[in-house]
């Protein structure tokens, strides 16, 4: 999960009509997000929703609507009203996100002890370890989806180790296409880059997106 850059122009919909979900809101969000759920960050393709980040609030506030995929819309619901605002907090300094592939479970950490940073690392414990918090008992679904994750996860390491063995500007290039904004799973990205000072000194620019 990482911050949100959204356009300062309210859709036109939100201001003329009733409805929250306007095809203009879509699209805008759309491009905004780069086609990806504001919460665990993969492409939403087709399959997605209008989320409220927090359901008791303006349902046509602008600030109010993301883009989030199916999956991360049933785990959220009104369950994490209280979460941190991705258009506004740099969430991907905020929270450690580590994916241990040898234990199969996600990690998050931060110093920052406030009730939204809490809530957030709930969501996301949800999310991507499943709503037991135990990779061992995960449902078909989250199984599903966690595989989809460390797949994605282990494509991408497999490319900084070929970067490490050969640091050609050829491989270099490769691991700096899979730092873009439009591409998947970032805040995981960013800290196996952080952790690594040789990684850190080479791509810490390309991991700074929307700062």
């Amino acid at each position: 999960m990482i911050k949100v850059e959204k356009s300062a122009t309210i859709p036109e919909s939100l201001l003329t009509t009733k409805a929250y979900d306007g095809q203009d809101v879509q699209r805008q969000l759309l491009n905004d997000q780069h086609r990806k759920c504001y919460i665990c960050e993969c492409s939403v393709e087709a399959n997605y929703h209008i989320e409220h980040l927090n359901s008791q609030a303006n349902r046509q506030d602008w600030n109010n609507l993301f883009l989030s995929c199916g999956y991360c819309n049933d785990k959220k619901l009104a369950l994490y009203d209280n979460i941190l605002d991705p258009a506004t907090n740099n969430i991907e300094d905020i929270i450690e996100q580590r994916l241990d592939t040898y234990s199969k479970e996600a990690e998050f950490r931060s110093v920052n002890n406030s009730t939204e940073v809490k809530q957030t690392i709930k969501l996301l414990e949800n999310i991507f370890n499943g709503k037991e918090h135990d990779p061992n008992f995960r449902s078909p679904h989250e199984e599903v989806f966690y595989d989809r994750v460390e797949m994605s996860i282990n494509d991408f390491m497999r490319k900084v180790i070929d970067y490490r063995m050969n640091s050609s500007q050829t491989n270099e290039d490769i691991v700096r296409e899979e730092l873009a904004i439009g591409k998947e799973l970032l805040g995981f990205k960013y800290w196996i880059i952080r952790d690594e000072p040789t990684l850190n000194a080479v791509f810490g620019g390309d991991i700074i997106w929307n700062k």
